[in-house]
């Protein structure tokens, strides 16, 4: 499965210690050079650490989006990580993009990405048995990584992870 990401879903993970759920669910992740750069400057020193691990462990990708890339319009309103994320995604014909924001995941469901964010990797973690409670680490997210969930996305995780 080719994966790319942006880098909210990289750096929350990492954050709260789960970065390698998306080692597990994807195996390798491609990220544009400016969401590398982006991840390093994270002013959490663990998170940081998992990101260069993750790197050096060769399944975090960084790669330089092609010059030719199309831009689409679309993308003028998001922010540099965002933007060459989806690009890299469209360029490489990606089957997934990790994303949150929700200006990026609408530009990026425009444009047939399929999208998942950090709720459904904790969700699909927990399916497989690898977290015993969502509800845990979205805590540590909001927490943690100060991460913003949406109260009824939170109520909907929830209810689907059965907690």
């Amino acid at each position: 499965m080719l994966v790319v990401s942006n880098t909210s879903p990289l750096s929350n993970l990492a954050v709260i210690g789960q970065l390698a759920l998306l080692r597990d669910q994807f195996g390798t992740i491609i990220i544009p050079d400016v969401v590398g750069e982006e991840l390093g400057r994270l002013s959490h020193p663990s998170a940081g650490r998992e990101i260069v691990r993750a790197m050096s462990e060769g399944w975090l990708i960084p790669m330089a989006v092609p010059a030719q890339a199309p831009i689409p319009h679309a993308l003028q309103k998001l922010d540099a990580g965002e933007s060459a994320a989806i690009r890299l995604a469209l360029e490489l014909n990606a089957n997934r993009l990790l994303i949150d924001e929700s200006d990026g995941r609408s530009v990026a469901s425009s444009l047939n990405i399929a999208i998942t964010g950090v709720v459904g990797v904790l969700l699909e973690a927990k399916r497989r048995g690898m977290l015993s409670s969502v509800k845990a680490e979205l805590n540590r997210l909001k927490i943690d990584a100060r991460f913003f969930i949406a109260q009824g996305l939170e109520a909907r995780a929830l209810a689907a992870a059965g907690e």
